[in-house]
């Protein structure tokens, strides 16, 4: 558990400057890291609405 969220930090928050910087040089468009937020968050929306609620649920 602990190496899966570990290694979702590195990606997300260490790719990410680099993405955001070569976005910015092959754009000239400094706008466009907000495009990458906007993209990451309409990501984030459909997987929290489409994942199912099992509250309810038996844990076995």
């Amino acid at each position: 558990m602990a190496f899966s969220f570990n290694f979702g930090t590195i990606l997300g928050g260490g790719v990410t400057p680099y993405v955001a910087t070569s976005i910015i040089g092959q754009t000239h468009n400094l706008l466009s890291p907000a495009f990458l937020l906007v993209a990451a968050s309409i990501i984030g929306f459909v997987t929290s609405v489409r994942v199912r609620e099992t509250a309810d649920e038996a844990l076995a």
